[in-house]
């Protein structure tokens, strides 16, 4: 009986410390009623989709809505591009600051596509229905800015784009596309830190060229993870430092556009789009869970 008693209180603490553990980081400040680490977990958790959204702008291939499908069968056309994107989004102010800080993160990335198959011709001139690229990307992404500084720059991405449209002359392009992205941590000296970020991006993206000259527009969703860690001085203290970290997810929203210019096999294009906000919790910053500006050019070879 005490047996069993004893691996009963064994199994009620594990579930507890397991609880306590899966507690979100704005759930371990709470009970706290820290200041200093509120705000700091407020400043993390809105941090990390400007990141991203500088890393992996809105549409993965620059400058157009279709796959690139195959010239001929067992010959596959690719395409590659040097793409550069900068966001701009405010964060709440890290402890002990009182004002906020604008986050101006950007990259620098080169993105490359495959096209695998060439889809299905549904009729005449409406083809590329179900066609397949692969997509790539490697990069830089800078955020250091104000207390924000980074160990690596690196980033990558790899997905695949399905057509459900290609363009001609009668049909304008069509594709949705997923993403898998890792971006790189993020720290503020001892107070802050972001660490394995890792996002899904999926995209939906419309577009038809007239002559050279090419509008697209889409639309984006984010789903990112990673660890947050936090620490801070203990209200009241000068020296009692603790400690709180959890595994975060949140996701956004973004909507883009593209114009282009296509001179052959070259095109050239600028973006322009808006990342949207977050929910913030009750009494929170008025920056917390805020969206983000965004831009880039780009070109790209396609042969």
């Amino acid at each position: 009986m005490m047996r069993r008693a004893l691996g009963l209180a064994t199994l009620a603490t594990a579930l507890l410390a397991v609880d306590a553990t899966a507690q979100s980081l704005r759930e371990q400040c709470a009970v706290d009623l820290t200041m200093m680490c509120s705000q700091a977990a407020e400043a993390a958790l809105t941090v990390r989709p400007h990141l991203v959204i500088a890393a992996a702008g809105g549409n993965p291939v620059s400058g157009t809505a279709s796959t690139i499908g195959m010239r001929l069968p067992g010959s596959p056309r690719w395409s590659i591009a040097v793409r550069g994107t900068m966001a701009r989004g405010d964060v709440p102010p890290l402890p002990p600051d009182a004002e906020s800080e604008t986050l101006s993160p950007w990259s620098i990335n080169a993105d490359a596509v495959v096209g695998l198959f060439n889809g299905v011709q549904l009729m005449p001139t409406v083809g590329g229905f179900a066609s397949i690229d692969v997509l790539g990307s490697i990069g830089l992404l800078a955020a250091e800015d104000g207390p924000y500084t980074q160990d690596s720059r690196v980033t990558w991405g790899l997905g695949t784009r399905v057509g459900i449209l290609r363009e001609s002359f009668t049909a304008p392009g069509v594709s949705v596309s997923a993403m898998y992205r890792s971006v790189p941590d993020l720290e503020s000296g001892t107070t802050m830190e972001v660490e394995r970020q890792g996002v899904v991006s999926l995209r939906g993206t419309v577009g038809k060229r007239i002559l050279g000259l090419g509008l697209t527009g889409g639309v984006g969703w984010d789903r990112g993870s990673g660890t947050i860690r936090v620490t801070y001085l203990e209200d009241g203290s000068t020296d009692a430092i603790v400690t709180v970290e959890s595994d975060e997810s949140w996701s956004r929203t973004s909507f883009f556009g593209n114009v282009s210019w296509t001179l052959l096999i070259l095109n050239l294009s600028a973006e322009l789009g808006w990342q949207g906000g977050g929910d913030a919790p009750a009494g929170a910053h008025d920056d917390a869970g805020s969206g983000s500006v965004f831009g880039g050019l780009a070109i790209r070879l396609a042969i």
